[in-house]
């Protein structure tokens, strides 16, 4: 269905904004979106999915549409035809047949309206700011998110104990990091780093100039800090150095990295994706990460900072994302600040976690964002080890795994699980 809208589905269209820069990113009333409710609008920008049973004539029906809307534009010059880019259009994002739809930008309400109408469009969706679950913080000891998943108790204040694992440590796999990019050069990740995608400059500069992504993946499959120490790590760069992007961006960079796994790496079975990111639940996003899971993916996000009920986050929200709270590795406590509740499906250390640092050195965050990556490493070293390539066998195995510890997470909230991530040499 792809081809029919466009050549390639990692194709960028067109990035032109329609309307003046500065409008008040509020909900526009009677708008015909599915979250009319949403906060942190991008002004002018929507996300389009389109129904899964959509058929080819009504795909090319609604192609028509598009080329219609555009030629309703012409201060811009842009000539349209079959084979020419829309000036209402970004990119199109393609998981197979499960999440096929595109990242718009209209001039006015009344476009918006016209293309929620099509019979072949399942929503249209505001287009929201997006940003990570960590934050910086200080701490003496530095591994104690390690040493705790290889054992069965809370560490001790005064012994942060060792990290056992199996000497296979994530090697063939390769972790894509969807974050605010990766400092590749950084000597912990010992050339194991790669750039990947800049889905905010479109190109491939995954620089990290923030600090999060660096230290998230530093947490996956550096030599001194990571869980998987022989992984490999692809940065896709969605938040800029402020720690901010946007739900289509972040699309955008799932795209180009489920594309990377599937045609151009071509290691499904071989590869994990972490997303150390939060907002308001956006079905799209959601979709999204079925889509991939579905596709042969397995996909670990945080479950928020919100300290509330993660099923009103994404991606944490996801029916098939591994979604993961937080905890004190000390004392076993859900971390104050971690969100909970039944869509959350196990905990790992998030407090005080030290890493791998943007400016080459070390850095030290707390989050769901750090409890995350921690279990994204696990899923490679059972990928390496186990030899698991099954999205929903490893889950399966994270799961009981977490369950042979008899640990359980202190302070939790009830219909919370209270499993804590283990490797399996507790």
């Amino acid at each position: 269905m792809a081809s029919i809208l466009r050549s390639t589905v990692s194709a960028v269209l067109l990035l032109l904004l329609l309307s003046p820069l500065g409008i008040d990113a509020a909900p526009t009333p009677d708008l015909a979106v599915a979250n009319p409710d949403a906060t942190n609008i991008v002004p002018d920008s929507y996300i389009v999915k389109y129904r899964q049973d959509a058929s080819y004539d009504a795909l090319r029906e609604s192609q028509q549409t598009i080329e219609d809307l555009a030629a309703l534009y012409p201060p811009l010059g842009l000539p349209v035809s079959a084979s020419s880019s829309s000036p209402l259009l970004l990119n199109f994002f393609n998981i197979s047949s499960a999440f096929f739809g595109f990242h718009l930008q209209a001039a006015d309400a009344a476009t918006v309206r016209r293309i929620a109408a099509d019979p072949a469009v399942e929503y249209v969706l505001y287009d929201t700011y997006v940003t990570h679950a960590g934050r910086p913080t200080r701490q003496p000891g530095a591994l104690a998110g390690l040493a705790r998943i290889s054992q069965a108790q809370p560490l001790s204040e005064r012994d942060d104990g060792d990290y056992r694992y199996d000497s296979s440590a994530g090697e063939g796999v390769t972790v894509y990091v969807i974050d605010s990019g990766i400092y590749v050069d950084h000597p912990d990740f010992e050339g194991r780093a790669r750039h990947g995608y800049n889905s905010i400059d479109r190109n491939s500069d995954s620089h990290d100039d923030n600090g999060h992504g660096t230290n998230v993946a530093g947490i996956v499959g550096s030599a001194t800090y990571g869980v998987a120490k022989r992984a490999e790590l692809v940065a896709v760069k969605v938040l800029d150095a402020s720690s901010w992007g946007t739900w289509a961006g972040i699309i955008d960079g799932m795209q180009w990295a489920s594309d990377d796994i599937k045609y151009r790496r071509r290691s499904v079975g071989r590869a994990v994706i972490n997303m150390s990111i939060q907002s308001d639940r956006v079905d799209a996003m959601n979709d999204m990460v079925d889509a991939i899971h579905d596709s042969g993916i397995p996909v670990v996000v945080c479950a928020g900072n919100y300290n509330k009920d993660a099923s009103t986050i994404s991606p944490a929200s996801a029916t098939s994302a591994i979604t993961v709270g937080a905890i004190d590795a000390m004392n076993d406590n859900k971390a104050d600040f971690s969100d909970y509740g039944s869509v959350v499906d196990v905990f790992a250390p998030g407090v005080r976690i030290v890493s791998t640092s943007h400016n080459g050195g070390t850095s030290t965050y707390s989050g769901t964002s750090q409890a995350a990556p921690h279990v994204a490493g696990i899923a490679a070293l059972l990928m390496s080890s186990e030899g698991l390539t099954d999205p929903d066998e490893i889950a399966s195995r994270i799961n009981s795994l977490a369950s042979d510890t008899g640990a359980s997470v202190q302070q939790n909230v009830r219909s919370t699980t209270n499993l804590i991530a283990n490797n399996g040499f507790k």
